[in-house]
Order: C-alpha cells, then sequence, then structure tokens
C-alpha cells in the first residue's frame, strides 16, 4: 500500500448535548442551520492540525457548528454511512 502524506488533518468530535445548566437556569444554544434556539442536539468540533517545524502536530484552526436535533439526524445518518464504508473498506483490502 502506497504510503500517504498530508500537511492538514482534520479531527472531529461529534458530541451530544441535553439540558446544559448554567447556575439555576438552563442554557439555550442556536442551531447554526435553522437558527431555533434549543436545549439539546449535537455539538460538531473541528479542529484543523497541521505538522509544524519541530516535525509535531500542531492545531492551526478550529470550527465549532451546534445543531438542533431535527438538523442533525441528516449529519448522523451521512457519518454512519461513511464509517460503515471505511469499515467495508478495510474488510475489503486485508482479504
Amino acid at each position: 500500500m502506497p504510503e500517504m502524506q498530508t500537511s492538514e488533518v482534520t479531527r472531529l468530535r461529534i458530541r451530544e448535548f441535553n439540558k446544559l445548566k448554567m447556575g439555576d437556569g438552563v442554557r439555550l444554544l442556536k442551531c447554526e442551520v435553522c437558527g431555533k434556539l434549543t436545549d439539546h442536539g449535537i455539538i460538531i468540533d473541528r479542529d484543523i492540525v497541521e505538522e509544524g517545524a519541530s516535525g509535531q502536530l500542531e492545531k492551526t484552526g478550529y470550527e465549532r457548528w451546534t445543531l438542533c436535533p431535527e438538523c442533525s439526524k441528516d449529519i448522523i445518518n451521512q457519518t454512519q454511512a461513511f464509517t460503515d464504508k471505511i469499515i467495508q473498506d478495510i474488510g475489503t483490502i486485508l482479504k
């Protein structure tokens, strides 16, 4: 298998939030897609990491998206389809 080199790596983290408590109340977050205020949904964090002069990976960029449950369904389905395809590809390569 040929060696792949890239100067940039993207790290994604998807996490669910449900009724974030701030003091005595619940914090409402605004959905990035539809603009609705919501107390639950998902947060997607994207870190852009590049190899620095020292040869170590260094974080060079960061983005965060907040999605309500309705808007996040499509993202979750696409993420599951993507990981299923990768697992199938790995199975094919290892045979």
